[in-house]
């Protein structure tokens, strides 16, 4: 066996060679929005899988394209209507990113997103129409209940915060429950509270953060009950709602909801009339002179270029945990006030975790 052993060494030497040899990034190639489809297309020069989710704040479509570099700056297009503006660019060292943003006041529901790849170098983007921009007097957000005399806690407004929403009230601190969280419904009672004089007949702000009406009514007339109730996108659960040092109710998004990329099939898809829109956008080289490209993302800071890995052990995600500390049960040190330390840790933790996204 000892004859073996040289080439057993080389075949592993090459083996490792081929291994640390890094795999060629695919290459934006063209895109194109149809405003009045209400269609994305886009190609790259080999297969990829793109990655979408619905992002709010603004609200936004986001597709990454994992192992595909762009050869030219960040494109920003405004387009206008419900659409604000196309913005593609470099995310990180191997990941394009497009991101089609609507306008203030549009939001739309994320089941009804179609990503499909027409081959594996050509993908749709199809959006649904998007809600919003109605009058207020089409707007259904309204409340719809009146002053009750006694009630230990009177919500007194609501308003949009850049991470959600904060229901401010007075009088003891909001009994809280969270009676479903699920489907397409946010569901908050309050008990021993009703709505404050000034609040009655206002409108409540929808089509922010995918909210798409509001709704407060009573439900108990033995104990002032309150009933809140959210109309969101599908399947977005995970939304948070706590009480705020005794003066109201922060009530939180998710982050983000992810939205299925469907392959192209094997079977070829019948072929389609010609759009008579403009032709697809060919990517184009850097030009010489330098241009100061504009972030896709503010809050993140662009990611350097870095060279392959010299060895074969392909590079993982990288997971942050944030750990507040405090929750649940333990509300942590109560300061001046009754402000409990869980409630402050909470809120850092959700926009550190808003800026990291």
């Amino acid at each position: 066996m000892k004859q073996y052993r040289p080439l057993v060494s080389l075949i592993g030497m090459v083996g490792g060679l081929l291994l640390a040899l890094p795999v060629e990034a695919a290459q934006f190639r063209t895109w194109h929005f149809d405003p009045q489809q209400n269609r994305l297309e886009f190609s790259t020069d080999a297969a990829v899988q793109p990655r979408a989710q619905l992002l709010f704040n603004p609200t936004r479509i986001v597709v990454d394209l994992s192992g595909t570099t762009l050869e030219q700056r960040t494109i920003n297009q405004t387009v206008g209507g419900a659409v604000q503006a196309i913005r593609i660019g470099q995310f990180d060292a191997q990941t394009t990113r497009l991101m089609i943003e609507l306008a203030p006041g549009y939001t739309l529901n994320p089941d009804q997103v179609v990503v499909r790849g027409e081959t594996p170098q050509q993908w749709v983007v199809q959006l649904p129409p998007p809600q919003g921009g109605a009058s207020p007097q089409a707007n259904p957000s309204q409340v719809n209940a009146t002053p009750v005399a006694g009630a230990a806690t009177q919500v007194e407004g609501v308003r949009t915060t850049p991470d959600g929403f904060f229901i401010r009230t007075s009088g003891a601190s909001p009994m809280m429950t969270i009676v479903r969280s699920s489907g397409t419904q946010v569901v908050l009672q309050l008990e021993n509270a009703a709505v404050a004089a000034a609040l009655t007949g206002q409108t409540l702000p929808a089509n922010e953060f995918g909210v798409t009406a509001w709704s407060i009514q009573p439900v108990s007339a033995a104990v002032p009950t309150l009933q809140i109730t959210l109309t969101v996108p599908a399947n977005s659960a995970d939304w948070q709602a706590s009480v705020s040092n005794g003066s109201g109710i922060i009530i939180l998004p998710p982050r983000g909801i992810a939205i299925a990329a469907v392959p192209a099939s094997s079977v070829a898809a019948p072929a389609q009339a010609p759009a008579a829109a403009s032709p697809p956008i060919a990517v184009q080289p850097l030009p010489q002179d330098p241009v100061v490209p504009l972030q896709l993302e503010p809050a993140i800071p662009a990611i350097p270029a870095v060279p392959p890995p010299s060895s074969g052990i392909p590079k993982q995600a990288i997971t942050i945990v944030i750990d507040p500390g405090h929750g649940g049960g333990d509300p942590g040190a109560i300061g001046v006030g009754g402000l409990r330390e869980k409630d402050v840790v909470s809120a850092i933790a959700y926009e550190v975790a808003r800026i990291l996204e």
